[in-house]
């Protein structure tokens, strides 16, 4: 099985647990959501599950209420799943030269960089839904928008016949994996 095909076996096998919201737990200052998730799938060689995420998440800040971690985390594990499943397909379904996930990046609205040919594209991954649009505008107050970098922004609608689920997760289809090399391709003719 090729990476991709990996990952989603991994996707499919997961189960995901909601845990209430409250406005209190939107306001957390929690810690780097990103770095956790990376640095957990690094050191486990895989997807890690929702609860080693959570429990990663909770365990780097137990000043915080548990069950309010517990809330946010829970709903940025699927965003960063579908994130990991993107990258991936970027790097085995396109001739793309570089597909980073730099944290620091991201956290400034930038949850891919794409490299081609001398080019450069920023991809933001979002899902169309209230509670999504709602997130973007307060991550915006948050982190200050990067100028000068091309970005090209793709909603998962969940509505949409080509969307898909892996698993409980939504992810991106091949449609919007191409939308990013035919962009980049774009430019490097127009350059």
């Amino acid at each position: 099985m090729d990476e991709l095909a990996v990952l989603e076996a991994m996707m499919a096998q997961q189960r995901l647990r909601g845990y209430p919201s409250t406005p209190e737990s939107d306001l957390l200052a929690l810690p780097r959501m990103v770095d956790i998730y990376l640095a957990c799938s690094q050191k486990l060689g895989r997807l890690p599950t929702q609860e080693r995420f959570l429990g990663e998440v909770v365990a780097a800040c137990p000043e915080l209420p548990e069950i309010g971690v517990r809330a946010r985390a829970s709903r940025t594990y699927p965003a960063l799943v579908r994130q990991q499943h993107f990258a991936i397909a970027l790097r085995t379904r396109t001739k793309l030269e570089g597909v980073h996930w730099i944290p620091e990046l991201d956290y400034r609205g930038v949850d891919l960089l794409v490299l081609h040919r001398g080019l450069a594209l920023g991809v933001a991954l979002s899902l169309r839904t209230e509670n999504a649009a709602r997130w973007q505008g307060v991550k915006r107050t948050r982190h200050p928008q990067l100028g000068g970098l091309v970005m090209l922004e793709l909603n998962l609608d969940p509505e949409n016949a080509q969307t898909r689920r892996v698993g409980p997760f939504w992810v991106h289809p091949l449609t919007d994996v191409w939308q990013v090399e035919n962009a980049l391709e774009r430019d490097w003719q127009a350059a």
